[in-house]
C-alpha cells in the first residue's frame, strides 16, 4: 500500500510540476530573441548572439519535448521524466543567470543590463515560487539565476554594481524563505488530500466487504450484477449466475458451535476465491451460508465447468473440532442465458436460486441447470 501510495504521489506531482513549468517552456527563447532584436546583437555581436539564440533554442525544444512525451504517455518512468524536467529547468535558469552576468560585466550590453537583471530577477522570484513543489528546483534554481550577476557586480567596480548586488542577495535569500513556506503548504494540503482519498476508498471497501469471509457483500454484488447485466445485453454475451449453499450447515453450527461455523464460511471462501479468479468475476457472500457468483462472458458450458470445480474444492476442505473430522459440501444452482432488453435480471437470480433448491431436494453435494423442473 506504500508503495502504491508514493508511485501515485510522484505521478501526481510530476503532472502538477509540469502543468506549473509549461509557461516557462518558450519565455526564455521570447525574452532573449526580443531583447536581442532590440539591441542589434546579431550585428554587434553576432558570434554571441547565434550561440545563445541556439541554446536557448534547444532548451526550448528540450522542455517541449519533455511536455509532449508526459501528456501523450509516450513513456512511463516517472524518475526519468523527473530527472528530465528538473536538469531542463535547472539548466534554463543557470543559463539565464550567466548570460545576464556576461551582458552585466561587459560595457558593449549596456543597453540591455538593466532589462536582464530586472528578467532574471522576476524569472528567480516566479520560477522558484511557481515550481517549489520540487525540492531540487526550490534549492537551485534561484541560485543559479542570480549568483552569477551578484558575483559579477561584486567583482566589477562602482557603488551602483555593489548596490544592485546587495540587493539582489537580499532578494534571493527572501525567494528562498518564501519557497520553503509555500513548499509547505502545498505538501500538506497533498498529503491532507491523499490521506482523504485513501480513508475514502477503505471505507468504500469496507461498505462493500463482508466483515468475516472478507468477500463481497451483497451490496456490491447488486452494484456489479447490475453493470455486467447492462454490458451484457449490449453486447449479446452470455451471463452465468451460480447460488451455491452449504449442505447441512445448520447441523454443523448445532454440532460444534457457531464459531466452527464461521471458520467452515472462511474456508469455504478462500476456495471460493481461487477457483474464481478472473478479474471480471464476481464471487460474493449473500447471506448466512449462501455464496453467489456472477461470471460474465460465459456460456453454460463454462459454467458448469466452474461449478464441478467448486464442488470438488469445497470436498477437498478439511477441517477437525475437537478430534473429529468435518467434511464439507455445498449445492449449486446454475442459469446461463444471453440477456436481452426484454428480459430482466431479477429473473435471473431468481432462476439460479429454483436450480439451487432443486439440487439440494434432489440429493444435495450437486449442480443442477434451471429447468423446467425447477419451475
Amino acid at each position: 500500500m506504500l508503495d502504491n501510495y508514493d508511485k501515485r504521489l510522484k505521478a501526481q506531482v510530476l503532472n502538477e510540476l509540469t502543468d506549473r513549468a509549461r509557461g516557462g517552456i518558450f519565455s526564455y527563447a521570447i525574452i532573449w530573441f526580443s531583447s536581442a532584436v532590440w539591441a542589434d546583437l546579431s550585428i554587434l555581436q553576432p558570434l554571441f548572439f547565434w550561440l545563445n539564440s541556439l541554446f536557448f533554442a534547444l532548451l526550448c525544444l528540450v522542455r517541449l519535448s519533455h511536455y509532449i512525451v508526459l501528456k501523450k504517455r509516450l513513456i512511463n518512468n516517472i524518475e526519468l521524466l523527473s530527472r528530465w524536467l528538473i536538469i531542463s529547468v535547472l539548466v534554463s535558469a543557470l543559463h539565464l543567470g550567466l548570460v545576464t552576468a556576461w551582458i552585466v560585466t561587459h560595457a558593449q550590453f549596456d543597453k540591455l543590463h538593466y532589462f536582464f537583471l530586472i528578467a532574471t530577477t522576476a524569472f528567480a522570484m516566479a520560477g522558484t515560487a511557481n515550481l517549489a513543489i520540487s525540492k531540487e528546483i526550490r534549492r537551485c534554481y534561484p541560485y543559479f539565476a542570480l549568483l552569477p550577476s551578484i558575483l559579477a557586480g561584486l567583482v566589477i567596480e562602482g557603488e551602483e554594481n555593489l548596490f544592485l548586488a546587495i540587493l539582489a542577495i537580499f532578494a534571493l535569500f527572501y525567494i528562498v524563505s518564501t519557497a520553503k513556506i509555500a513548499a509547505a503548504d502545498y505538501w500538506n494540503a497533498v498529503h491532507n488530500n491523499m490521506l482523504a482519498e485513501d480513508r475514502a476508498l477503505l471505507l468504500e471497501k469496507l461498505n462493500n466487504t463482508d466483515p468475516l469471509t472478507k468477500l463481497h457483500n451483497r451490496l456490491y454484488f447488486d452494484s456489479c450484477f447490475i453493470k455486467e447485466w447492462k454490458r451484457c445485453t449490449r453486447q449479446a454475451s452470455p451471463i452465468s449466475l451460480m447460488m451455491i449453499d452449504l449442505d447441512h450447515f445448520k447441523l454443523v453450527n448445532d454440532s460444534f458451535g457457531h464459531q466452527f461455523g464461521d471458520l467452515c464460511l472462511v474456508e469455504v471462501a478462500k476456495v471460493l476465491s481461487k477457483v474464481i479468479s478472473r478479474e471480471f468475476d464476481v464471487v460474493a457472500r449473500y447471506g448466512g451460508e449462501e455464496f453467489i457468483v456472477l461470471l460474465p462472458a460465459t456460456d453454460l458450458k463454462n459454467a458448469r465447468q466452474v461449478a464441478a470445480n467448486i464442488l470438488n474444492s469445497v470436498a477437498s476442505i478439511a477441517l477437525e473440532c475437537n478430534g473429529e473430522k468435518v467434511v464439507l459440501g455445498c449445492s449449486i444452482g446454475i442459469q446461463s442465458i444471453v440477456p436481452s432488453r426484454a428480459a430482466k435480471g431479477a429473473d435471473l437470480i431468481k432462476q439460479a436460486d429454483d436450480a439451487l433448491y432443486f439440487a439440494k431436494n434432489s440429493g444435495r453435494h450437486r449442480y443442477h441447470i434451471y429447468d423446467l423442473a425447477c419451475a
